[in-house]
Order: structure tokens, then sequence, then C-alpha cells
């Protein structure tokens, strides 16, 4: 096996363990701590029923965002919200908003790598 190869798979297994840690961050940040962000900034709770994991995973990215990074808050309005929690309450944010830069990044390297270099999918 090459280096090569062996880096392919190496970053396949960590493309999957960022993908199914950010599904499983998802679900436990959706039902615990998201409902307190949702007061903040809407002024109320999204009910249960009306409120998807699709649905819950797309405000995920945008809090995250605002709580990783300096840019994202300004440019989505939400900078207000960095100072009203604090550090303790980010911090799975903030690992969450990695994982899924870190699993996206990931993706376009193995497809560089797939394509360019390694033709293992032919």
């Amino acid at each position: 096996m090459h280096n090569l190869e062996l880096t392919y798979w190496v970053l396949s297994i960590v493309i999957l363990i960022c993908g199914f840690a950010s599904i499983g961050m998802t679900i436990y940040l959706g039902k615990h701590r998201i409902k307190s962000i949702d007061k903040v900034v809407l002024g109320y709770e999204i009910p249960n029923e009306a409120d998807s994991i699709f649905y819950k995973g797309i405000r995920l990215m945008n809090y995250s965002g605002a709580f990783a990074w300096h840019f994202g808050a300004k440019r989505s309005k939400l900078l207000y919200l960095r100072d009203k929690f604090d550090t303790q309450f980010q911090r799975p944010f903030k690992i969450f908003f990695r994982l899924v830069v870190s699993g996206g990044f990931g993706m376009v390297v193995l497809y560089i790598l797939d394509e360019f270099f390694l033709h293992i999918t032919q």
C-alpha cells in the first residue's frame, strides 16, 4: 500500500468519525441547548413537533459560526449573542462547528486525492 493510499483511508475514517460525531452533537445540542439560544435570538422557543433535525442542523451551524468566529457572528448579525452566553455554554457549539468544517475540508481533500492522484474509484 502506498503512502497516498494509506492517507486516503485514514482520512476517510477521520471524516466518518467527524460525520457521526456531528450527527450526535446535532441531536444532543438540538434537544438540550438550542432552545435557550432561540429564546434570545427569536424571542420564543420553536415547538418540538415543528422542529426537525434538518432545521436544527441549519440553526446549529448559524449559531455555532457566531460562537466560533467573530466574522461569522458579524456577518449573520449575531454578534450580541456571543456576550449573552458564557464560554462553558459556547464550547460544544464551537466543537460542532470545527467538526463540520473539518469534515467538509476533508471531503474536498479526498476528492482531490482520488481524482488526480489515486484513481481508486475507477
